[in-house]
Order: C-alpha cells, then structure tokens, then sequence
C-alpha cells in the first residue's frame, strides 16, 4: 500500500521562499508529526531502511518540493550531497533557520525583492514581511520604520500606484510608520474589493470614530489626530517665534559698531549759557545747549556740521533704556569751554553722530577716562 499523507484544510502551508523560516517549519513538523513522518527530517533514521520508510521518505521528498519556492529549493536540489529528507532540511535550516551571515543575507535578499501580489489577500502578505523584518532584527540588523516604509511602497503592485503617491506627497518621511503604511494599503484593498466583497477573507481596516481609539502621531497620545493636536501647534509657533528672533539677530549682527549707553541714577545736568557759578560752558555750533550725564558711556551729537572729522558708520545706541536709536557716523568734535576769563578749545574724539538724539551727550566717564 502506498504511503498518504493527510493535509487538514486548516494547516494553510505556506510557501518557504527564504524569509518564513520559523512559520513554515513550525508548521510544516506539525504536519509531519500528525502523520508519523517527523523522524524523516529530525533522525535519527534507521540504519538499514525498510521498504515502508524508502517509501515515505520518497513521498516526503516530493511533499517539501511543492511547499518550497523553487530558487529556495535549488540550494538543496542536488540528491547527490543532499540525498534525504534530513540532508536537506538541515540545509535549509542552516541557510535560513540560523543566525549568520548567510541566513541574514538571504531573508534580506527576500525581503528587498519581495512584489506584494494584489491577487491574494495582503495581510497575510504584509505578515510575512513583518516576520522577515523581526528575523532581521533578532540577527542585529535593525530596519526602521522608514526604511520598511519604503520596501512596501517598492514592493506594491502597480495598480496601487495611488498609494505610492499620496504616501510620497503626504508629510515628512520621518513620520511613516508601519501602521500607516499598512492601513493605506489594506484600504486601497477594500477600495479595490467593492463594499460587498471583502477579499477572503481580510477584514478592512477599520477607521476609529471613538476618540479614545485615536493615536497621535506627533505627540503619541490618545484621543486625537495629529492636525489637532495642541503640541504641534504650540511647537509650530515657538520655532515660528524662534525663526523670527533668529533672523532680527541675525540682521542686528550685520551693524557694524554698536554702542549701548549704560543706564544708571547719576544725575543729568543741563549747563546753561548764563549761570555764573558753572564754570565750564559747553556749546557747538549747531546747539549750544549739552547734557553732562555720568552714565554715558560716548560723548553724542546729533548735529553732523558740528564734526570736524567724520566716518560713516552703523551702529545702535540706547539711550538708558528708552528706544534704540541708529548711529549713523563717528568722529571729532572741537568745542570751546570758557574757563575764568579765558577760553580752552577742546576736542572731543569718537563722538557718535545720532541725528535722532533729542540733545547732544557730554560723557563724564569718557571725560575721567
């Protein structure tokens, strides 16, 4: 009697194409086990064989031929190196089941160049890939969610091209995730499917209309979308605030002098033209009236007639805390001061020329210095 081997319909043997190891071959010795034949791939076999055990292991060779991808099944075609079941279980475990370089170049091979068939349903698709990626990780080959993002968008038929482009043209990269990607796709299916037919199969993707079931994907709490987030937003306006600030810096950087009159609580006097008991009298050409302040720290005239050397040259100057006003020169005054019964002619060097100055700036510091 010929040796049967019995497939409950709900064993759903998959494919080996290299990346499903550890499903395939778990269910593969279940199925084994079920029908007395694990020793077949497991051994010890007996040391002389019997009629039966040829039998079923010729079956059995068949069996592992049609549940293994053909350029999977190439590595142990060969009867000759690999001339039982055994043989070329072990070497299928050792390619694909194992840790190392060979196993990760493989499942990563599969998974690069894996094409997502729209015939069958994709969740089951999608699981394996998944599975591929955890076998990659366990073998210290991390895929971020970015980079799986892309070998499914690479891996999609063409006739979901709708979600390559509105996944491509949505967003920052950085914000694609595996549950995005896969609920765009599983859509796209549903779409595709018709209302009344679902595929097989794979419930769609159920969009959440409870508030507690909604992620964000910004700040990664429930009970909202990422467009209504309150972070975002807040954090759109600070960098918004910080741009701004950045670039008024930025601009102040370009001046090229730039003076700051110190505030304080000296006293400022304003020296008349007639009062006897001053005995310095200060006047230019232009006004002839001078505040003696302590607290500046520059001598500045807003008169450009009264310089008697002149640069052009940019600056900010603030006028004990009140508005800033532009400097726009620096240079040499020449006053004269009547001392007793005669007249000193002083000069007054690195005056700031500030035309919108509200009185000219007699510095006591610069004056001590």
């Amino acid at each position: 009697m010929a040796p049967t081997i019995t497939f409950p319909p709900q064993a759903a043997i998959e494919i080996l194409d290299g990346s499903n190891w550890p499903s395939w071959s778990s269910r593969m010795l279940a199925l084994l086990r079920m029908n007395g034949l694990r020793d077949h791939v497991l051994g010890p076999g007996p040391a002389t064989p019997s009629a039966d055990w040829t039998a079923q292991e010729g079956m059995l060779l068949g069996v592992l031929e049609v549940y293994i991808q053909k350029d999977v099944w190439i590595a142990v075609a060969s009867d000759t190196t690999f001339p039982t079941c055994k043989a070329k279980w072990d070497e299928l475990k050792r390619i694909y089941g194992g840790v190392g370089q060979m196993s990760t170049f493989n499942v990563w091979i599969s998974l690069t160049g894996t094409a997502l068939d729209e015939s069958k349903p994709m969740l089951p698709q999608l699981q394996k890939l998944n599975d591929a990626r955890a076998m990659l990780s366990s073998n210290n080959m991390e895929i971020t969610d970015l980079q799986f993002s892309f070998i499914l968008l690479k891996a999609l038929p063409e006739s979901y091209s709708t979600v390559t482009t509105t996944v491509l043209a949505g967003g920052a990269p950085s914000s694609l995730t595996l549950l995005i990607m896969q609920e765009w796709i599983l859509n796209e299916e549903s779409r595709w499917a018709g209302s009344t037919t679902l595929l097989n199969k794979v419930a769609p993707v159920k969009i959440r209309s409870d508030k507690k079931d909604i992620k964000c994907y910004y700040c990664q709490k429930s009970g909202h979308k990422s467009n209504e987030c309150q972070k975002k937003k807040q954090d759109a306006e600070e960098k918004k605030e910080k741009e701004k600030a950045a670039a008024t810096a930025a601009q102040l950087n370009k001046v090229v002098n730039a003076h700051v009159l110190v505030p304080t609580t000296a006293r400022i006097t304003e020296i008349p033209d007639n009062e006897d008991n001053i005995r310095v009298f200060l006047y230019s050409v232009a006004c002839p009236k001078w505040l003696v302040d302590s607290g500046a720290t520059h001598h500045i005239s807003l008169v450009h007639s009264d310089f008697v050397q002149y640069t052009l040259t940019l600056g900010i100057v603030s006028l004990g805390g009140r508005a800033e006003l532009a400097q726009i020169g620096i240079g040499t005054i020449a006053i004269q001061a009547q001392i007793g019964d005669r007249v000193a002619r002083i000069t007054l060097h690195n005056v700031l020329h500030v035309p919108d100055a509200d009185m000219h700036y007699f510095s006591i510091t610069v004056l001590l210095e």
